[in-house]
């Protein structure tokens, strides 16, 4: 099975190959990631993706950011400090929330969070009416909020599981020492499971930029530069919205932003995998 994995990565790497280098090869990979247009069907089409690649980046770290610490102390409740019924409760939602399918997140977010986020921008843009109607409450924070709260079970779930293989003669050597529970928890506990809570987070980066359906209901869908409340592109939302009529030049070119993405996903997991090995 392990073989199996290989030769199957190794068949999708080729694939994705194949498919994008005609694209590089007649229009460049300079401008592609250099230009900020995205206009495949004009008459003179242009296919930049810079807009496109911050935005995914910037999606992924804030939503990275918001979750973390939020999964970390919360993962640190449940192991170290809540009683016994109240961990037995609330595990069972989290585990439930972390099966829940990505587009119900993206179906909350766009009921729930965009009509907020529209009221905030009312207050915040009230003498530039226009820029309220280019968003209308789905932009790029509604994007990061949806993809915290739909990672956030993951984080929490992984963490606990990190937590709960720091050795316990650690922990009770600080208290020994005089320390506090508290201060045994974030002097020692932390320190000792950093590697595994950095891993986590990291995977988590990785699950985030490769989500689509989640995205595509809260960022709104226009490419531009990913301002807070600026409607906004992903990677993964251009390919899945343009791939079912996509034809010659324009599907190339959406292999060739399939293939970019497939680059960042393995670069983050190699960037993973050598800081796992110089912390060890």
């Amino acid at each position: 099975m392990g073989f199996l994995t290989i030769i199957i990565v190794g068949l999708m790497s080729c694939y994705l190959i194949y498919k994008a280098m005609p694209f590089f090869f007649k229009k460049g990979i300079g401008s592609m990631l250099l230009e900020t247009d995205w206009k495949p069907l004009d008459e003179n089409p242009k296919y930049g993706i810079i807009y496109m690649i911050a935005t995914t980046l910037f999606g992924s770290l804030g939503a990275i950011v918001l979750a973390m610490p939020i999964g970390i102390f919360t993962a640190i409740y449940l192991v170290k400090i809540a009683p016994s019924w109240v961990t037995n409760i609330l595990e069972p939602i989290i585990a439930i929330l972390a099966g829940i399918p990505s587009i119900i997140y993206g179906m909350f977010g766009l009921i729930v969070i965009t009509p907020v986020l529209y009221e905030v921008e009312k207050n915040y843009f009230l003498l530039k009416r226009d820029a309220i109607l280019s968003s209308g409450g789905a932009n790029l924070i509604a994007s990061i909020v949806v993809l915290a709260i739909m990672i956030l079970p993951t984080i929490i779930t992984m963490s606990q599981t990190i937590l709960k293989t720091v050795p316990e003669k650690v922990e009770h050597g600080a208290l020994a020492l005089g320390a506090t529970n508290l201060q045994m928890i974030f002097t020692v506990t932390l320190k000792s499971a950093s590697s595994g809570l950095f891993a986590t987070g990291m995977l988590g980066l990785g699950r985030v930029m490769g989500e689509t359906m989640a995205v595509g209901f809260v960022s709104g869908g226009n490419v531009a530069f990913p301002s807070p409340f600026s409607s906004v592109r992903f990677l993964t939302t251009a390919l899945v919205s343009e791939m079912g009529y996509a034809q010659g030049r324009h599907r190339e070119a959406l292999f060739a932003i399939a293939l970019i993405l497939y680059l960042f996903e393995m670069i983050l997991i190699i960037f993973v995998e050598q800081v796992m090995k110089y912390k060890q």
